[in-house]
């Protein structure tokens, strides 16, 4: 799921810079670079847990029983 929002909001927002960047009297905001960039670090967080190795849980082996000593 966080793949497919970042992907969703890197398209949106670099789109809405490229768009906005050619208008006359529009700037790009903040806003719309924080959305682009930050949506890229959530692409790349998502694929990094995506790929990294699942650990299993080890259970320490038992001692062996010793008889009880007398």
């Amino acid at each position: 799921m966080g793949i497919v929002a970042g992907l969703i909001g890197m398209i949106d927002g670099f789109g809405t810079m490229g768009s906005a960047s050619g208008t006359r009297y529009a700037s790009v905001g903040a806003g719309v670079v924080l959305l682009a960039l930050l949506s890229g670090v959530m692409l790349a967080a998502a694929v990094r847990i995506l790929l990294s190795p699942r650990q299993t849980p080890t259970i320490p082996p038992m001692p062996p029983a010793q008889p009880p000593q007398s």
